[in-house]
């Protein structure tokens, strides 16, 4: 319908920078469906060897820091005061799957009340647990169940067009190729605590 305005509007016209938010849209949900397809013919390729979480965390704050400061949103970021153990994991897979988390958490995890994000760190149980945690209106027992199913969005979110429900399908997936668990719990007070939880290397 855009495409057919174009002689009346123009190249600089509204309906031209509909159709390039429309091409990114598509461009991305082609994307998240090349990299599931991958995942079911197994052909996800993934090198697992020790990481400095605490430096991944420090990289992947300073890049996620402006983007939210942006939308208005307050990205904090909690490092332990003792030495950290290095995980098992792939840096790249690991950086995509806490990208995934924090743009969610943005998206849907914020409120006019309040806008603050924490990532954050912690070992427990052989295990190096990575935390995004929003305050937002949180998730139901039955959404906590189906929300990293694929295309799964819940309510609240159906009237966010950039987003088509694949993220936390695929942050799964990742996950799990890492040989890690990724799950998601209520924060205290309000609002969704995603953990993802990775080996640690031992010495």
């Amino acid at each position: 319908a855009n495409a057919a305005l174009l002689p009346e509007s123009g190249p600089d016209g509204f309906a031209s920078g509909v159709i390039q938010q429309e091409c990114v849209r598509m461009s991305r949900l082609i994307g998240d469906l090349l990299l599931l397809a991958s995942a079911d013919a197994e052909s996800w390729a993934v090198t697992l060897e020790p990481l400095e979480l605490d430096t991944l965390l420090l990289n992947l704050y300073e890049s996620y820091a402006p983007l939210y400061r942006k939308n208005s949103c307050i990205l904090t970021l909690a490092l332990p005061d003792y030495s950290l153990p290095k995980a098992a994991g792939d840096s790249e897979r690991l950086r995509q799957v806490l990208g995934i988390l924090l743009e969610n958490a943005m998206a849907y995890g914020v409120t006019e009340e309040q806008r603050t994000v924490e990532l954050g760190v912690f070992c427990q149980r052989g295990k190096a647990v990575v935390c995004v945690s929003d305050h937002g209106i949180g998730l139901s027992a039955e959404q906590k169940m189906r929300v990293f199913d694929r295309f799964y969005r819940v309510d609240t979110a159906r009237k966010e067009k950039q987003h088509f429900g694949l993220g936390l399908s695929i942050a799964k997936e990742l996950t799990a190729l890492q040989k890690g668990v990724l799950d998601v719990m209520d924060t205290p007070g309000g609002g969704c605590t995603f953990r993802l939880q990775l080996p640690i290397v031992k010495q």
